[in-house]
């Protein structure tokens, strides 16, 4: 018989993989996930795939932002020794496929469209090349074997392989599950529509709804579920009447099964959002709607190719509100035609739509959509493959962005990113008053709203005095960088006190549930210990020290953020922080690219030791697992040579000696002497027996 591995993230519950897995053992086949999360893991996944012997090992590349990874990964493999078919999937293979194949010796092949039945026709081949869907290399050409048309009939497939635990949220299990694939939108930057659209057939399909209440069925009676987390691109019928039938036959449907007090998270277009399919969301269990609002400007709304009117963003927003529902978006702010106006318009929506979480950042440009081809026809596409970027058309708008992403990287791309944290204190807040509405008081909810508009009005003021700077160009070399740098320190600076309010509500709402949060993910494929770096904080900076009693926490684990609060493929950091730019060609309006300018001093050496400390800190996780069965907490001072100055462990008399080790390992380096650089307090435990006090 043979094996497959199948290799993707699962920092959730991975449905794309877990469909393929169930279609694999219905078939006959071994198969085994594996999940890969971050580029630190390439050499030791290598070896587990290779060491579980499969004979095909298929690789799930969506994103572009992680496509290096993934090739690490396939090469990898080949160095320890696998001769095995590599195959690769998704939207960045497909569209690369080409590419790929050409660059890269170590894949056989690219699977183009669905991957269900695909893989088991994969598998199942003697000879790959007569595999629909495929391209592969034949005596020096890339052949492409034809479409593997978009299937019809989603019921027809097994449901996906589920966890032997769910992850949770105040101690209810999540999982992610679909009723439909596709989108009926054409938006002119979105991947999702253009890969349906290029498998070829109908590329907005829905499961029957008495389908999905099965499923929701035997996920809630057998599994204990209770949140469901709609992943489709579009939970939406395109009409409102027949969203409306949709939403109560599946309610009935609900019923039937004898399913009970549930919450329920989807995605949606503004202009899908009445009163009455609301309505009639929120008796069926809803408390949580991403809404695609993506820009509130004229102009970006139009570039976008979005088919909405501003007056949808807003009245959407209102009757979302006016239901109580949880609700956040991401605003792409920056795209290739932003004007002065444009940028102002969405700064003027976020700082009115203020109570909302939200995230912002720039449109980024993914092959086979009308956005990707128009760029290059223009002569406007930067890059390569792996990372396009472009430099926006009018010259004071590109200095915004240049100074937007060296200023709000932290805060809204960083793994502990404030308009993160926003939405993940929102849900939590939506979540508990779902469930237990006794437990939120008046108090507690206007705590939650009015931190989160002081973030988004803070944030809406910093991007106003960004557009103004660059308006009033053109500005010297050094102007510019020394507004960066003032900008940033600032931004930096005022990062803390919000960190620490998030920090507080978040523990408040985790108090009033009836069971405290656990740090356990409750997949097999994920971590089985947590670690917490708290109160990072750079002495003598301009940043203000938290302080020894007032911690403010930030996470090196993978964060049991609500699903699609991370940024999605439609908004991750900027492609261009990783790539240089060709265009030298200088407007008088804007300072010289950056990566023409003197770039800004390297991180002093206690920095890039605290980097190395955050970095070694998950060798020690399964140590952690194993032995530590009281709280361990740490302090260390590391002075700015890099040395550590001062480290104080305090331990229950039972992990004292065990937590010396553990801190040898992390610390890596001897007590020296010195008072100035960064100071940490490390905090280890066993999640079995919940966060320390």
């Amino acid at each position: 018989m043979k094996k497959v591995a199948l290799v993707g993230p699962e920092i959730e519950e991975n449905l794309a993989l877990r469909y393929m897995h169930a279609s694999l053992v219905k078939a006959g086949f071994g198969a085994e996930l594996f999940s890969f999360d971050t580029a630190l893991q390439v050499e030791a996944l290598a070896a587990d795939i290779v060491d579980a012997k499969p004979d095909l090992v298929g690789l799930s590349m969506l994103f572009t932002s992680r496509s290096r990874e993934f090739v690490a990964l396939a090469y990898n493999l080949r160095k320890l020794g696998f001769r095995g078919h590599i195959t690769a999937g998704g939207h960045f293979a497909q569209f690369h496929a080409t590419q790929l194949l050409t660059d890269h010796l170590v894949f056989d092949s690219i699977v183009h469209g669905e991957g269900e039945e695909a893989i088991v026709d994969l598998a199942s081949a003697a000879d790959f090349r007569t595999v629909a869907g495929l391209s592969f290399r034949e005596e020096g050409r890339i052949e492409f074997t034809g479409q593997r048309r978009n299937r019809p009939d989603l019921d027809g497939r097994p449901w996906p392989t589920r966890p032997e635990r769910f992850h949770t949220y105040l101690g209810r299990p999540i999982a992610n599950i679909l009723s439909g694939r596709g989108c009926y939108a054409s938006c002119h930057f979105c991947s999702i529509d253009a890969w349906h659209r290029a498998n070829g057939g109908k590329k907005f399909r829905m499961r029957d709804v008495t389908c999905v209440a099965a499923e929701m069925g035997w996920l809630y009676h057998r599994r204990g579920v209770r949140i469901f987390n709609f992943q489709d691109d579009n939970f939406f019928l395109p009409t409102s009447a027949g969203s409306l039938r949709r939403f109560a036959s599946l309610r009935e449907a609900l019923q039937e099964q004898g399913i009970g007090r549930i919450a329920i998270q989807a995605k949606a277009r503004p202009d899908s959002i009445t009163e009455e399919v609301v309505a009639e969301l929120v008796k069926m269990g809803l408390f949580r709607l991403f809404l695609g609002v993506e820009t509130d400007a004229v102009q970006g709304l139009r570039t976008l190719g979005r088919g909405i009117r501003r007056e949808q963003n807003h009245r959407a927003l209102e009757i979302l509100r006016e239901h109580g529902v949880h609700t956040c978006f991401n605003l792409l702010m920056f795209d290739p035609e932003s004007k002065l106006q444009s940028l102002r318009e969405n700064i003027a929506f976020m700082a009115k739509q203020d109570i909302f979480p939200l995230n912002f950042c720039r449109v980024e440009v993914y092959a086979g959509t009308p956005l990707e081809k128009r760029l290059r026809k223009e002569g406007r596409l930067l890059g390569d493959y792996m990372g396009y970027t472009y430099r926006i058309a009018n010259p004071t708008s590109q200095l915004a962005y240049e100074i937007f992403w060296r200023v709000f990287g932290e805060r809204n791309f960083g793994k502990a990113g404030l308009h993160h944290e926003s939405m993940r204190v929102d849900y939590h807040l939506h979540l508990l008053r779902h469930f237990h509405p006794e437990r939120v008081d008046n108090e507690l909810g206007k705590a939650v709203k009015e931190q989160i508009s002081l973030l988004n009005q803070d944030s809406s003021r910093r991007m106003g005095e960004i557009l103004d700077f660059a308006a009033a160009g053109p500005h010297s070399e050094h102007d510019f960088l020394r507004k960066v740098r003032a900008l940033r320190a600032d931004c930096t600076c005022a990062d803390q006190p919000f960190r620490a309010a998030f920090s507080r509500l978040l523990t408040t709402i985790e108090d009033r549930s009836e069971t405290k949060r656990t740090r356990r993910s409750a997949s097999t494929l994920s971590r089985a210990a947590a670690i917490v770096l708290a109160a990072g904080a750079w002495v003598g900076s301009p940043q203000a020290f938290a302080g020894e009693d007032d911690p403010v926490p930030v996470e090196t684990e993978p964060r049991d953020l609500p699903p699609d609060t991370h940024m999605c493929e439609a908004a991750p950091p900027p492609h261009d922080i990783l790539i240089e730019l060709d265009d030298t060609h200088m407007c008088e309006a804007a300072p010289p690219p950056y990566d023409l300018i003197e770039p800004l001093p390297p991180p002093p050496a206690y920095v890039m030791h605290a980097q190395r400390v955050i970095t070694a800190l998950p060798k020690i996780i399964k140590l952690a697992e194993k032995y530590i069965d009281h709280s361990v907490s740490v302090d260390l001072a590391i002075d700015p040579d890099g040395v550590v100055a001062s480290c104080a462990v305090r331990a229950h008399p039972h992990d004292e000696r065990l937590a010396k080790k553990l801190i040898k390992e992390v610390v890596g380096a001897e007590i020296g002497e010195g008072s100035q650089g960064a100071r940490f307090q490390v905090t280890l435990w066993n999640p079995g027996i919940g966060i320390p006090q």
